[in-house]
């Protein structure tokens, strides 16, 4: 390939990061899924392959399938449930897992810290000195937990961003069972990204879920981006793919950013398998010019990240 495939949305599969709540809610929502299929099946046994997926605390098996499947670098985004699903790790702790992650394999990764905005002070102190040492290249917000992307006590972090030229990545869409989907409409970022236009805001999950009011965002803000990460969950291949061919047919392939949310769809796709039907024949990127593929599939992402490399010079 004559570009670098990035993958704009990894979270590392480790059950210290992602706490038990958060799987079980996942388990109860593929069982309600058989079940209806008339395939029944125990949520514990559910719940252990669930868990069995999310030891891979080093990263090893994550760069091994991205080695197999021609995905050259990544964004590992640092989770925060907050309140609502507590970690094993305190936010500093799951840092510094990342932080071991990117020192074991230099140059496949950049970070971006996820921090909920009710930790007052000592959250964004913490993001600040993260951001100064090197280590965080971005942040991640996750309004799900039950605040607006748009929220003020959001805004320090965000005009660090700026003075420092990270992109933020704020979910977008729904989650599972607990979550509040209300903060999930991608509409909600706007108030942020008209007052910091020196940020470059990503949807994750934009060019997915809420497609229509995502879309004109990214259309009409220049700082506003989308990635295509959960593509994989939407059902049979036939349909992702279908979904993303019209979606590379809209016009504004600049604007999108290759994306899996690893390892959320392990139990059905391997990177390998959906990285070879992206760029088989009859894959959603076959009608595309050669330019828009190599934008999509990782220059929009490093257009992105040069600005954060000044940034950390200027900073």
């Amino acid at each position: 390939m004559p570009y670098t495939v990035i993958d704009t949305h990894i979270n590392v599969a480790s059950d210290k990061l992602v706490p038990e709540k958060f799987l079980y809610d996942q388990a109860v929502n593929l069982q309600n899924k058989m079940q209806a299929l008339g395939d029944r099946i125990e949520i514990n046994k559910l719940l252990d392959k669930l868990k069995s997926y999310y030891q891979d605390h080093n990263g090893d098996h994550l760069v091994s399938e991205m080695g197999h499947s021609g995905i050259h670098q990544g964004i590992l985004i640092a989770p925060d449930f907050s309140y609502l699903y507590p970690s094993v790790l305190t936010p500093e702790e799951s840092i510094e897992l990342h932080e071991k992650i990117c020192a074991r394999y230099p140059g496949r990764f950049h970070v971006f810290a996820g921090i909920d905005p009710r930790y007052g002070s000592d959250g964004i102190t913490l993001f600040h000195n993260k951001v100064k040492s090197g280590s965080v290249h971005g942040l991640k917000v996750y309004p799900l937990c039950g605040f607006s992307p748009s929220d003020k006590r959001l805004f320090p972090y965000y005009e660090i961003c700026e003075a420092y030229g990270l992109p933020v990545l704020s979910h977008s869409g729904p989650g599972w069972q607990d979550l509040n989907y209300s903060f999930g409409n991608p509409v909600l970022i706007d108030e942020a990204a008209r007052r910091f236009r020196g940020v470059n805001f990503i949807l994750g999950h934009g060019a997915i879920y809420n497609f229509h009011e995502s879309s004109y965002l990214a259309v009409y803000r220049e700082n506003v981006y989308l990635d295509c990460s959960g593509f994989a969950n939407l059902g049979s291949n036939s349909l992702w793919i279908s979904h993303l061919k019209n979606t590379f047919k809209c016009g504004f392939n600049h604007k999108i950013l290759f994306g899996t949310s690893w390892p959320a769809y392990k139990m059905t796709l391997s990177n390998k398998r959906i990285m070879d039907i992206m760029f088989s024949e009859d894959g959603p990127l076959t009608e595309l010019k050669e330019k828009e593929v190599g934008m999509i599939m990782g220059k929009n992402l490093l257009r992105i990240l040069s600005v954060s490399d000044k940034g950390e010079q200027n900073g």
